[in-house]
C-alpha cells in the first residue's frame, strides 16, 4: 500500500504504474528497498535487482546473517494452542522452513 492515492479526493499519480493506493497493482505496492554493510558480498555490491521480493524475503537472510535460528519456537507453541482450540491459524512465513 505504498502508492499515491488515486481514489475521489486523493489527486495522485502513479504514472508509469498502474493503480494506486488500496490496489494491488505495481501503483499499490511497489517500493524501494536498500541493502548495505560489511556482510554484502563484495561481486553484488553496486548492483540493482529488479525482480520481486517480498518482506518475507528479508527474515531468514537478516537470522542467518545474524547467525540466528529462524525457527520462532514461541510462535510454534502459540499456532499449536489455537490449533488445539480451533482457532484460525496463519499460514508460515515463506523464508521461514521446519
Amino acid at each position: 500500500d505504498n502508492g499515491g492515492p488515486m481514489y475521489q479526493g486523493g489527486g495522485a499519480n502513479n504514472h508509469p504504474l498502474r493503480g494506486g493506493k488500496l490496489t494491488d497493482w505495481e501503483g499499490g505496492v511497489r517500493t524501494n528497498a536498500f541493502v548495505s554493510g560489511g556482510f554484502i558480498p563484495k561481486e553484488a555490491r553496486g548492483s540493482v535487482y529488479t525482480g520481486v521480493i517480498s518482506i518475507a524475503d528479508w527474515y531468514g537472510m537478516f537470522c542467518e546473517l545474524a547467525g540466528s535460528d529462524v525457527f520462532d519456537h514461541k510462535a510454534a507453541d502459540a499456532f499449536d494452542w489455537l490449533k488445539k482450540q480451533g482457532l484460525p491459524t496463519l499460514p508460515p512465513v515463506d523464508s521461514v522452513e521446519d
